[in-house]
Protein backbone atom coordinates (compact mmCIF):
# COMPACT_ATOMS: atom_id res chain seq x y z
CA UNK A 1 0.00 0.00 0.00
CA UNK A 2 1.63 3.20 -0.91
CA UNK A 3 2.23 5.89 1.35
CA UNK A 4 -0.26 9.19 0.45
CA UNK A 5 -3.06 9.82 2.20
CA UNK A 6 -6.58 10.36 0.80
CA UNK A 7 -8.87 13.73 1.62
CA UNK A 8 -10.97 10.84 3.56
CA UNK A 9 -9.00 9.08 5.72
CA UNK A 10 -6.38 11.76 6.90
CA UNK A 11 -8.64 14.71 7.07
CA UNK A 12 8.35 21.43 -0.59
CA UNK A 13 18.10 23.73 -7.98
CA UNK A 14 19.28 25.74 -8.71
CA UNK A 15 20.20 25.07 -11.82
CA UNK A 16 24.08 25.57 -13.93
CA UNK A 17 23.66 26.14 -17.20
CA UNK A 18 25.75 23.18 -17.78
CA UNK A 19 22.81 21.07 -16.43
CA UNK A 20 19.82 23.27 -16.40
CA UNK A 21 21.23 22.95 -12.87
CA UNK A 22 15.28 19.82 -4.35
CA UNK A 23 2.49 4.49 5.63
CA UNK A 24 5.93 3.60 4.01
CA UNK A 25 7.72 -0.03 3.60
CA UNK A 26 9.92 -1.24 6.31
CA UNK A 27 12.89 -1.06 3.76
CA UNK A 28 12.49 2.58 3.27
CA UNK A 29 12.54 3.52 7.12
CA UNK A 30 15.52 1.93 7.73
CA UNK A 31 18.99 3.87 7.68
CA UNK A 32 21.51 1.92 5.18
CA UNK A 33 24.14 4.03 5.88
CA UNK A 34 24.63 3.30 9.36
CA UNK A 35 24.60 -0.57 8.45
CA UNK A 36 27.40 -0.69 6.29
CA UNK A 37 27.44 -3.95 4.17
CA UNK A 38 30.40 -5.80 2.94
CA UNK A 39 28.59 -6.68 -0.45
CA UNK A 40 28.61 -3.59 -1.66
CA UNK A 41 31.34 -2.82 -3.57
CA UNK A 42 32.83 0.86 -3.40
CA UNK A 43 36.38 0.43 -4.60
CA UNK A 44 36.01 1.92 -8.12
CA UNK A 45 33.94 4.74 -6.63
CA UNK A 46 36.31 5.89 -3.83
CA UNK A 47 39.15 5.42 -6.69
CA UNK A 48 37.44 7.96 -8.90
CA UNK A 49 36.02 10.44 -5.89
CA UNK A 50 39.66 10.74 -4.50
CA UNK A 51 40.94 11.46 -7.95
CA UNK A 52 38.94 14.41 -8.19
CA UNK A 53 40.14 15.29 -4.71
CA UNK A 54 43.86 15.12 -5.63
CA UNK A 55 43.28 16.47 -9.16
CA UNK A 56 41.75 20.20 -7.13
CA UNK A 57 38.35 19.45 -8.65
CA UNK A 58 36.37 19.26 -5.50
CA UNK A 59 36.86 20.01 -1.67
CA UNK A 60 34.98 16.88 -0.83
CA UNK A 61 32.31 14.83 -1.25
CA UNK A 62 30.36 11.53 -0.89
CA UNK A 63 28.80 8.49 -2.70
CA UNK A 64 26.27 6.42 -0.99
CA UNK A 65 25.25 3.37 -2.90
CA UNK A 66 22.16 1.50 -1.64
CA UNK A 67 21.92 -2.52 -3.29
CA UNK A 68 18.69 -4.06 -1.58
CA UNK A 69 18.91 -3.81 2.09
CA UNK A 70 22.54 -3.23 1.74
CA UNK A 71 24.62 0.02 1.64
CA UNK A 72 27.83 1.43 1.84
CA UNK A 73 29.93 4.85 1.05
CA UNK A 74 32.28 6.45 -0.23
CA UNK A 75 34.04 9.86 0.85
CA UNK A 76 36.53 11.89 -0.29
CA UNK A 77 38.30 14.98 0.51
CA UNK A 78 37.28 17.79 3.60
CA UNK A 79 34.39 19.23 5.03
CA UNK A 80 35.47 22.32 6.05
CA UNK A 81 38.93 23.59 5.15
CA UNK A 82 39.40 26.17 8.24
CA UNK A 83 39.72 22.64 10.31
CA UNK A 84 40.46 20.23 8.08
CA UNK A 85 38.11 18.14 9.01
CA UNK A 86 37.27 15.13 6.62
CA UNK A 87 34.38 15.12 5.03
CA UNK A 88 31.39 13.85 7.07
CA UNK A 89 29.34 10.33 6.78
CA UNK A 90 25.98 10.64 6.58
CA UNK A 91 25.75 14.20 6.11
CA UNK A 92 23.15 16.67 5.54
CA UNK A 93 23.69 18.61 2.21
CA UNK A 94 21.79 21.03 0.33
CA UNK A 95 19.87 18.75 -2.41
CA UNK A 96 18.98 21.53 -4.88
CA UNK A 97 16.52 20.74 -7.97
CA UNK A 98 16.47 16.89 -6.66
CA UNK A 99 13.49 19.19 -4.59
CA UNK A 100 11.65 19.05 -7.46
CA UNK A 101 11.21 14.97 -7.56
CA UNK A 102 9.46 15.66 -4.06
CA UNK A 103 7.90 18.19 -5.50
CA UNK A 104 6.23 16.73 -8.58
CA UNK A 105 5.41 13.48 -6.43
CA UNK A 106 3.32 15.22 -4.65
CA UNK A 107 1.37 17.15 -7.07
CA UNK A 108 0.67 13.18 -8.58
CA UNK A 109 -0.81 12.36 -5.33
CA UNK A 110 -3.34 14.79 -5.43
CA UNK A 111 -4.03 13.90 -9.09
CA UNK A 112 -4.61 10.38 -7.54
CA UNK A 113 -7.35 11.69 -5.13
CA UNK A 114 -8.72 13.86 -7.54
CA UNK A 115 -7.79 17.28 -6.33
CA UNK A 116 -5.61 18.15 -9.38
CA UNK A 117 -5.88 17.41 -13.58
CA UNK A 118 -2.58 17.13 -15.15
CA UNK A 119 -4.84 18.45 -18.13
CA UNK A 120 -6.27 21.41 -16.86
CA UNK A 121 -4.75 24.72 -16.95
CA UNK A 122 -3.31 26.25 -13.32
CA UNK A 123 -5.76 29.15 -14.07
CA UNK A 124 -8.57 26.83 -12.67
CA UNK A 125 -6.56 26.45 -9.19
CA UNK A 126 -4.89 29.39 -8.68
CA UNK A 127 -6.61 31.96 -10.86
CA UNK A 128 -4.69 35.33 -11.38
CA UNK A 129 -1.41 33.90 -9.81
CA UNK A 130 -0.13 34.19 -13.10
CA UNK A 131 -0.36 37.74 -15.33
CA UNK A 132 1.74 39.85 -17.57
CA UNK A 133 2.79 40.33 -20.77
CA UNK A 134 2.38 37.18 -22.87
CA UNK A 135 1.30 35.06 -20.05
CA UNK A 136 -1.99 33.40 -20.71
CA UNK A 137 -2.56 31.02 -17.76
CA UNK A 138 -5.52 29.73 -18.92
CA UNK A 139 -3.26 27.68 -21.65
CA UNK A 140 -0.40 26.60 -19.12
CA UNK A 141 -1.49 22.96 -17.48
CA UNK A 142 -0.21 21.20 -14.27
CA UNK A 143 1.68 19.05 -16.49
CA UNK A 144 3.75 21.44 -18.55
CA UNK A 145 4.45 23.16 -15.35
CA UNK A 146 6.04 19.80 -14.19
CA UNK A 147 7.41 19.16 -17.73
CA UNK A 148 9.14 22.79 -17.63
CA UNK A 149 7.08 23.67 -20.56
CA UNK A 150 5.15 26.50 -19.80
CA UNK A 151 7.19 28.67 -21.18
CA UNK A 152 7.76 30.83 -18.31
CA UNK A 153 10.04 33.12 -17.42
CA UNK A 154 13.16 32.19 -14.93
CA UNK A 155 13.22 33.91 -11.19
CA UNK A 156 16.60 34.79 -11.61
CA UNK A 157 20.30 33.45 -11.67
CA UNK A 158 20.47 31.12 -8.79
CA UNK A 159 23.98 29.88 -9.47
CA UNK A 160 24.99 32.90 -7.42
CA UNK A 161 25.26 32.97 -4.17
CA UNK A 162 22.23 35.26 -2.22
CA UNK A 163 22.69 37.34 0.77
CA UNK A 164 21.62 34.51 3.80
CA UNK A 165 19.76 37.14 5.58
CA UNK A 166 17.26 37.67 2.70
CA UNK A 167 13.92 35.82 2.95
CA UNK A 168 11.50 35.66 0.19
CA UNK A 169 7.45 34.68 0.00
CA UNK A 170 6.58 32.05 -2.77
CA UNK A 171 4.41 35.12 -4.12
CA UNK A 172 7.32 37.15 -4.22
CA UNK A 173 9.65 34.57 -6.16
CA UNK A 174 6.78 34.82 -8.69
CA UNK A 175 6.91 38.30 -8.74
CA UNK A 176 10.03 38.63 -9.45
CA UNK A 177 9.84 36.06 -12.21
CA UNK A 178 7.39 37.60 -13.96
CA UNK A 179 9.37 40.72 -14.38
CA UNK A 180 10.99 39.31 -17.03
CA UNK A 181 9.42 38.14 -20.85
CA UNK A 182 7.98 35.03 -21.32
CA UNK A 183 10.47 32.33 -22.92
CA UNK A 184 7.72 30.51 -25.29
CA UNK A 185 4.15 29.51 -25.87
CA UNK A 186 2.88 26.72 -23.13
CA UNK A 187 3.67 23.37 -24.70
CA UNK A 188 6.30 24.80 -27.65
CA UNK A 189 9.21 23.55 -25.84
CA UNK A 190 11.43 21.95 -22.79
CA UNK A 191 12.76 24.85 -20.66
CA UNK A 192 14.07 24.15 -17.36
CA UNK A 193 12.50 26.78 -15.28
CA UNK A 194 12.68 26.86 -11.20
CA UNK A 195 9.34 28.99 -11.85
CA UNK A 196 7.51 25.87 -12.47
CA UNK A 197 8.00 24.32 -9.44
CA UNK A 198 7.15 27.49 -7.21
CA UNK A 199 4.08 28.14 -8.69
CA UNK A 200 3.90 23.79 -8.04
CA UNK A 201 4.49 24.29 -4.37
CA UNK A 202 1.87 26.72 -4.37
CA UNK A 203 -0.64 24.18 -6.00
CA UNK A 204 0.04 22.04 -2.99
CA UNK A 205 -0.16 24.11 -0.26
CA UNK A 206 -3.38 25.32 -1.96
CA UNK A 207 -4.83 22.55 -2.38
CA UNK A 208 -3.73 20.53 0.85
CA UNK A 209 -4.51 23.76 3.48
CA UNK A 210 -0.71 22.78 4.62
CA UNK A 211 2.52 24.87 4.34
CA UNK A 212 5.07 23.01 1.66
CA UNK A 213 7.47 22.42 4.53
CA UNK A 214 4.39 20.21 6.84
CA UNK A 215 2.91 18.94 3.28
CA UNK A 216 6.19 17.27 2.88
CA UNK A 217 6.47 16.05 6.20
CA UNK A 218 3.12 14.64 6.35
CA UNK A 219 2.98 13.26 2.88
CA UNK A 220 6.58 11.62 2.35
CA UNK A 221 9.62 12.01 4.80
CA UNK A 222 7.29 10.94 8.43
CA UNK A 223 5.59 7.91 6.61
CA UNK A 224 9.11 6.77 4.81
CA UNK A 225 10.59 7.66 8.10
CA UNK A 226 13.10 9.88 6.49
CA UNK A 227 14.84 11.36 9.20
CA UNK A 228 16.82 13.59 7.42
CA UNK A 229 14.97 15.15 4.82
CA UNK A 230 13.35 18.71 6.08
CA UNK A 231 12.71 21.75 4.18
CA UNK A 232 14.62 24.49 6.51
CA UNK A 233 12.08 27.34 7.93
CA UNK A 234 12.53 30.66 6.66
CA UNK A 235 15.41 32.21 8.36
CA UNK A 236 16.68 29.04 9.13
CA UNK A 237 20.06 30.06 7.02
CA UNK A 238 22.06 26.71 8.85
CA UNK A 239 22.45 22.83 8.15
CA UNK A 240 21.32 20.03 10.51
CA UNK A 241 24.76 18.27 12.18
CA UNK A 242 26.69 16.41 10.52
CA UNK A 243 27.14 18.42 7.69
CA UNK A 244 30.08 19.57 5.16
CA UNK A 245 30.81 23.38 4.49
CA UNK A 246 29.91 24.57 1.57
CA UNK A 247 32.02 26.25 -1.51
CA UNK A 248 31.77 28.43 -4.18
CA UNK A 249 34.69 29.31 -6.38
CA UNK A 250 35.07 32.77 -7.18
CA UNK A 251 38.57 34.57 -8.63
CA UNK A 252 39.98 31.13 -8.36
CA UNK A 253 39.68 30.61 -4.48
CA UNK A 254 36.57 28.47 -2.95
CA UNK A 255 34.34 30.96 -0.59
CA UNK A 256 32.26 29.01 2.36
CA UNK A 257 28.84 29.80 1.12
CA UNK A 258 27.10 27.51 3.67
CA UNK A 259 24.38 29.90 5.17
CA UNK A 260 21.76 30.19 3.00
CA UNK A 261 18.12 30.88 3.08
CA UNK A 262 15.65 28.13 1.80
CA UNK A 263 13.28 30.30 0.82
CA UNK A 264 14.81 31.58 -2.71
CA UNK A 265 14.63 28.14 -4.25
CA UNK A 266 11.63 26.84 -1.90
CA UNK A 267 9.79 23.86 -3.48
CA UNK A 268 12.02 24.26 -6.56
CA UNK A 269 14.89 23.66 -4.60
CA UNK A 270 15.34 24.02 -1.08
CA UNK A 271 15.44 20.67 0.29
CA UNK A 272 17.95 19.27 2.48
CA UNK A 273 18.71 15.74 2.78
CA UNK A 274 21.31 12.82 3.26
CA UNK A 275 22.66 9.85 0.80
CA UNK A 276 20.95 7.04 2.43
CA UNK A 277 17.53 9.35 2.83
CA UNK A 278 17.17 9.88 -1.26
CA UNK A 279 18.44 6.70 -1.61
CA UNK A 280 15.71 5.58 0.42
CA UNK A 281 12.96 7.88 -1.07
CA UNK A 282 14.16 7.35 -4.83
CA UNK A 283 13.69 3.44 -4.08
CA UNK A 284 10.35 3.67 -2.33
CA UNK A 285 9.09 6.04 -5.37
CA UNK A 286 10.43 3.50 -7.70
CA UNK A 287 8.45 0.82 -6.13
CA UNK A 288 4.96 2.09 -6.31
CA UNK A 289 5.25 3.30 -2.45
CA UNK A 290 5.08 7.09 -2.87
CA UNK A 291 2.53 7.39 -5.96
CA UNK A 292 0.39 4.61 -7.56
CA UNK A 293 2.23 2.91 -10.34
CA UNK A 294 -0.53 4.71 -12.78
CA UNK A 295 1.43 8.28 -11.71
CA UNK A 296 4.78 6.70 -11.91
CA UNK A 297 4.14 5.89 -15.23
CA UNK A 298 3.30 9.51 -15.72
CA UNK A 299 6.10 11.20 -13.95
CA UNK A 300 8.09 8.86 -16.76
CA UNK A 301 6.37 10.23 -19.27
CA UNK A 302 9.56 12.21 -20.69
CA UNK A 303 10.69 14.61 -23.44
CA UNK A 304 14.55 15.44 -24.17
CA UNK A 305 15.88 17.49 -22.00
CA UNK A 306 16.90 20.88 -23.98
CA UNK A 307 20.80 21.69 -24.23
CA UNK A 308 21.54 18.14 -22.60
CA UNK A 309 22.22 15.49 -24.73
CA UNK A 310 21.07 12.18 -23.58
CA UNK A 311 18.80 13.12 -20.91
CA UNK A 312 15.04 13.20 -20.48
CA UNK A 313 12.84 14.61 -18.47
CA UNK A 314 9.33 13.70 -16.72
CA UNK A 315 7.19 14.74 -14.29
CA UNK A 316 10.21 15.62 -11.67
CA UNK A 317 12.14 12.49 -12.85
CA UNK A 318 15.02 12.74 -15.05
CA UNK A 319 15.77 9.61 -17.13
CA UNK A 320 19.95 9.83 -16.82
CA UNK A 321 22.73 8.08 -19.10
CA UNK A 322 25.11 5.55 -18.35
CA UNK A 323 28.03 4.13 -19.54
CA UNK A 324 26.13 0.61 -19.49
CA UNK A 325 23.04 -0.37 -20.50
CA UNK A 326 21.49 -0.04 -17.67
CA UNK A 327 18.12 2.68 -17.33
CA UNK A 328 17.94 5.04 -13.90
CA UNK A 329 15.88 7.45 -13.15
CA UNK A 330 16.22 10.56 -10.79
CA UNK A 331 17.05 13.70 -9.85
CA UNK A 332 20.02 15.84 -10.22
CA UNK A 333 20.83 19.71 -9.37
CA UNK A 334 23.11 22.43 -7.81
CA UNK A 335 22.92 25.46 -5.23
CA UNK A 336 25.68 27.97 -4.57
CA UNK A 337 28.03 25.20 -2.54
CA UNK A 338 26.67 22.02 -3.48
CA UNK A 339 25.67 19.69 -5.92
CA UNK A 340 23.87 16.29 -5.88
CA UNK A 341 22.41 13.48 -8.27
CA UNK A 342 20.56 10.56 -7.21
CA UNK A 343 19.35 7.98 -9.01
CA UNK A 344 17.62 4.64 -9.10
CA UNK A 345 17.52 1.47 -11.41
CA UNK A 346 14.09 1.00 -13.11
CA UNK A 347 13.04 -2.23 -10.54
CA UNK A 348 14.61 0.47 -7.68
CA UNK A 349 16.60 -2.63 -6.68
CA UNK A 350 20.04 -0.42 -6.91
CA UNK A 351 20.28 3.15 -6.32
CA UNK A 352 23.09 5.52 -5.60
CA UNK A 353 23.35 9.54 -4.57
CA UNK A 354 26.57 12.02 -4.87
CA UNK A 355 26.84 14.66 -2.78
CA UNK A 356 29.28 16.95 -3.39
CA UNK A 357 30.17 20.41 -1.01
CA UNK A 358 31.45 22.45 -4.10
CA UNK A 359 29.44 24.49 -6.84
CA UNK A 360 30.11 23.24 -10.60
CA UNK A 361 33.03 24.21 -11.88
CA UNK A 362 34.86 23.42 -15.03
CA UNK A 363 36.65 20.39 -13.47
CA UNK A 364 33.42 19.10 -11.79
CA UNK A 365 30.49 19.09 -12.96
CA UNK A 366 27.16 17.12 -14.43
CA UNK A 367 29.75 14.97 -16.61
CA UNK A 368 31.57 14.08 -13.69
CA UNK A 369 28.34 13.36 -11.72
CA UNK A 370 27.05 11.19 -14.61
CA UNK A 371 30.71 9.49 -14.31
CA UNK A 372 30.47 8.41 -10.78
CA UNK A 373 26.61 7.75 -11.29
CA UNK A 374 28.11 5.20 -13.65
CA UNK A 375 30.84 3.94 -11.85
CA UNK A 376 28.23 3.21 -8.53
CA UNK A 377 25.37 1.67 -10.74
CA UNK A 378 26.93 -0.12 -13.61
Amino acid sequence: MRIRRTVIACAAAVVTAAFVAGCGSASAGKDPAKDTAKEVETDAVQKRLDEFVKDGAIVGGEVTIRDGDDSAQALAGVGNRETDAKYPSDAHVRVASVTKAFTSAMVLQLVSEDEVDLDASIEEYLPGLLHGDGIDAGKITVRHLLRHQSGLPEIGDATQPQDPEVTFTPQQLIDMALENPVQAEPGEKMIYTNTNYVVAGMLIEKLTGDDYGDALKERITKPLRLKDTYLPEPGDTGLAKPHPQGYFVADGEPKDVTEADASGTWASGGIVSSGADLNAYFTALTEGEVVDKAQLKQMRDTVPMTGVPGVEYGLGLMRLPTECELKLWGQAGDVPGFQAMTATTADGKKSATIAINQSPSEKFGPEQLLGLLSTALC
